[in-house]
């Protein structure tokens, strides 16, 4: 007879105080970041931009830097709302290759060997 385990999906504590304040902003944000990682904005400084330019203010009520969007969707991650920020891993294998750009030959001096003749049992001037 097969054993069948129900699995119980790990529930997030309630928070209090700043943390609860925090969880109910970063809830009330999921939807209009989740709206512009949809529309192809992955990278954390491209959001950013992308809602302080929307007019969408962080959870302090200032407009986002990168350290507060990092958080919130660190935090969107924990509470099951969001996928998270990407890793470096990540974002190194999502970047759109290039090509490569040889650099240009340095260029042939004539050089003078005379500074390298030795004077008097030294070498140089």
């Amino acid at each position: 007879m097969p054993v069948i385990i129900n699995a119980i999906k790990k529930q997030i504590p309630g928070r209090t105080g700043r943390g609860g304040a925090f969880d109910s902003a970063v809830k009330l944000l999921a939807p209009s970041i989740a709206k512009f990682q949809s529309a192809g904005c992955r990278d954390i400084r491209k959001l950013v931009k992308q809602l302080n330019d929307a007019g969408v203010m962080a959870p302090s009520g200032r407009p986002f830097s990168y350290g507060t969007l990092r958080r919130v969707l660190i935090r969107q991650a924990k509470l099951h709302l969001g996928s998270g920020p990407r890793s470096v891993a990540t974002a190194a294998n999502q970047r759109p290759s290039r090509p490569y750009r040889s650099r240009p030959a340095k260029p042939s001096h004539q050089l003078n060997d005379d500074h390298l003749i030795k004077r008097d049992g030294r070498y140089g001037d």
